[in-house]
């Protein structure tokens, strides 16, 4: 009977032993990708189009690459600083080795510490400001999206055709990493337009009454407001103009301007202002003829994006999309999960997406950037109108007044 039971208990522990090296060997083969994002807080908007994205390139792969399951494991840093690095944390305790997201450069920046403990191989998308100065000569780190500079490049551009040099320009900045270190290239870039800065005011995140500050930019009398602020100040601000009747001709911000979420807070007092945008909706960017399950031609993929969700994707969407399908696409040509080969295949790729030309190169001091270029439009009626540059434009600015 002991010698039974002996065998017996050999046979389990063989079984679970058995079990054990199964559930092993599922769990190796599944591609892990970590995806932290706002999914809460000040930056929902941000976060919740980037899990879209995500999402959205997922499906086009079906769920698998080189023949393996794909595992999206979301986390949310809940728009917070301290959440935002205890996310990526968490993410790397999940055995993760690829990382896209967070959306906003205040969440990329709160991440980058917890990042540098092992760096996995990070898509990031969104951050225009922080990244490049801490993180542009990472290997491991592959940029898509214009920074910051590139965004007030085109800004003062697009003004300098349309308002007389030397015109006035006010600006508007968050006292947050965004706000602050876009000044500096406002700064730069309006001053080589032509263009003259005559007031500075500086807006505290989550502030309820604006009201000083538009007093102060109204004596300024601007011809054209810049204004650096985010999400849900940017609705608040935009609300406020509107009833304090600031008629100023031109009011100027980033892609928030395209986002369906803004515009359908902010209602008709989004009328005339315009945004900076690598992605606008309704342009014919021609996709990927090799890889057209993945990038096809831009109407079809915002029809496929519309069925899904319900509503035309944002610059956001675009660029979460954009960055996951081109991680994904590098594992499926890495033939798996081995992250030397799939940084390879980033480095090699070169594709037409949503977002124009999908190709890594160095510039200035990042190592990997894709999609340096900006579009400028207005809405107008309802309609985002691209303004500039030129050889691209659907129409002409109009002033508010």
């Amino acid at each position: 009977m002991i010698g039974r039971r002996k065998v017996l208990l050999q046979i389990s522990a063989a079984g679970l032993a058995v079990a054990a090296a199964c559930v092993g060997a599922r769990a190796e083969d599944t591609i892990k990708i970590g995806a932290a994002y706002e999914l809460s807080g000040n930056f929902v908007s941000f976060g919740a189009a980037g899990k879209r994205g995500v999402e959205l390139a997922a499906d086009a792969f079906q769920g698998r690459v080189a023949g393996k399951p794909i595992e999206i494991v979301f986390k949310d840093n809940r728009s917070d600083a301290q959440t935002a690095a205890s996310a990526i944390n968490e993410l790397l305790q999940h055995g993760v080795k690829y990382l896209v997201g967070p959306a906003s450069s205040v969440s990329i920046a709160a991440s980058i510490p917890a990042w540098r403990q092992s760096k996995p191989l990070w898509v990031a998308s969104g951050a225009t400001t922080a990244i490049e100065e801490q993180l542009g000569q990472e290997p491991n780190l592959y940029h898509i999206y214009p920074y910051t500079y590139d965004y007030q490049r085109a800004t003062a551009a697009a003004l300098k055709t349309i308002l007389p040099a030397g015109a006035p320009i006010a600006v508007i900045y968050a006292d947050d990493n965004y706000g602050r270190s876009s000044l500096a290239a406002v700064r730069k870039y309006v001053g080589e337009a032509g263009l003259k800065i005559v007031a500075e005011e500086l807006i505290r995140p989550g502030a309820n009454d604006l009201n000083p500050t538009l007093t102060k930019v109204r004596m300024a009398r601007p011809q054209a407001v810049i204004n650096l602020v985010q999400a849900a100040d940017l609705i608040t601000l935009a609300k406020q103009i509107q009833i304090a009747r600031l008629n100023v001709p031109y009011l100027v911000s980033g892609g928030d301007v395209g986002s369906v979420e803004w515009q359908q807070s902010v209602g008709d007092a989004q009328e005339g202002w315009i945004g900076v945008t690598p992605f606008a909706l309704g342009a014919q960017r021609a996709g990927d003829s090799r890889r057209a399950d993945i990038f096809p031609p831009q109407d079809e993929w915002e029809k496929r994006f519309k069925d899904k969700y319900g509503f035309p994707p944002n610059w956001n969407d675009a660029a979460h999309y954009t960055a996951a399908a081109m991680l994904l696409l590098a594992l499926d040509q890495a033939g798996g999960d081995d992250p030397q080969k799939v940084s390879a295949a980033l480095n090699a790729m070169d594709v037409q997406t949503p977002m124009g030309r999908g190709k890594f190169e160095k510039i200035n001091n990042t190592l990997h950037q894709a999609f340096s270029d900006a579009l400028v439009f207005q809405r107008q009626g309802g309609r985002n109108v691209v303004i500039y540059p030129k050889d691209v434009a659907t129409g002409a600015a109009k002033s508010r007044g």
